[in-house]
């Protein structure tokens, strides 16, 4: 076989009597070499300027960085960024599959990181499950809508403080645990017992104001559960719940009964010292 480039030399040097169809055999003319030497300095200097590759090596393991490869293809550097795959066409993608299917990810033109699942053994038919849009947040099932991008998670701790509505704070606090999904938050706050009314306002005017939520409530139409030991009710209410207040980090315990209008409790309807505040579940949206 004539050897045009590089591939084609053989690892058998008497295969070798040729370079780019010139003689090089036994006995070949001495301007031969010459010419030949010229051939092969031509065949490196295109294997160097990449316009004819090498063969891709065979091997069980290959490393980067490394003599002893802990994978089939193994990279270990000690920058901090050890390997880039970069494609110049636009809408470009990673694919990894096993004998059973594959997944594909890629950015997509709009500048999304995008993970399609359910692909086949020959890297096709995937459909997009995840995406990580490039103006923030995670969307589903192919959703390009901004406003269901789920944006934001947290949870944490907040205190509950019982005031009143002129702002004296009672001196027995307790600690809730909160969730925050998107504009979505759900709050618990465990018993406050004996809970000290003294030093607010005696007033009906007064209304009992449970503070610290750790978001404010986008308006006052959110409710949640409670109970309290112990709490003075009106004629014809019996049953209390809790009710937040719109752009207020606090909510308020609403009194109700059949037949009645409702009304907030107050810190007066309280036994100083006594009263106990049993629990809170709510959950309530936020523009926070």
């Amino acid at each position: 076989m004539a050897k045009d480039s590089i591939r084609d030399y053989s690892a058998s040097s008497s295969d070798n009597s040729d370079i780019q169809s010139v003689d090089i055999s036994e006995g070949c003319a001495p301007s031969g070499l010459n010419n030949a030497i010229r051939e092969v300095m031509a065949d490196l200097k295109d294997v160097s300027a990449g316009t004819v590759a090498l063969e891709t090596p065979v091997a069980d393991t290959l490393g980067v960085g490394t003599t002893s490869p802990a994978r089939t293809f193994s990279v270990e550097s000690a920058d901090a960024i050890p390997s880039r795959i970069k494609s110049t066409e636009a809408t470009s993608s990673v694919e990894i599959g096993d004998s059973t299917g594959s997944i594909k990810i890629g950015s997509g033109s709009s500048g999304d990181i995008k993970f399609f699942t359910g692909g086949d053994t020959s890297f096709a038919n995937h459909t997009e499950t995840v995406t990580f849009p490039s103006t923030g947040g995670i969307t589903f099932n192919g959703d390009t809508a901004a406003e269901n991008a789920l944006d934001y998670y947290e949870e944490g701790t907040w205190t509950l403080t019982p005031a009143d509505s002129s702002g004296n704070n009672s001196s027995t606090t307790i600690d809730g645990k909160y969730t925050k999904i998107g504009n979505v938050v759900h709050v618990w706050c465990p018993t406050i017992t004996n809970m000290v009314t003294s030093n607010m306002v005696q007033s009906t005017s007064e209304i009992l104001r449970m503070t610290g939520l750790p978001f404010a409530a986008t308006n006052a139409n959110f409710v949640g559960s409670i109970n309290m030991n112990n709490l003075t009710f009106d004629t014809g209410k019996s049953q209390i719940s809790a009710t937040t207040v719109g752009s207020g980090n606090y909510f308020r315990i609403m009194k109700q009964g059949s037949g009645v209008n409702v009304a907030f409790a107050t810190p007066s309807d309280c036994v100083s010292g006594n009263t106990d505040f049993i629990n809170l579940t709510m959950t309530y949206m936020t523009d926070s």
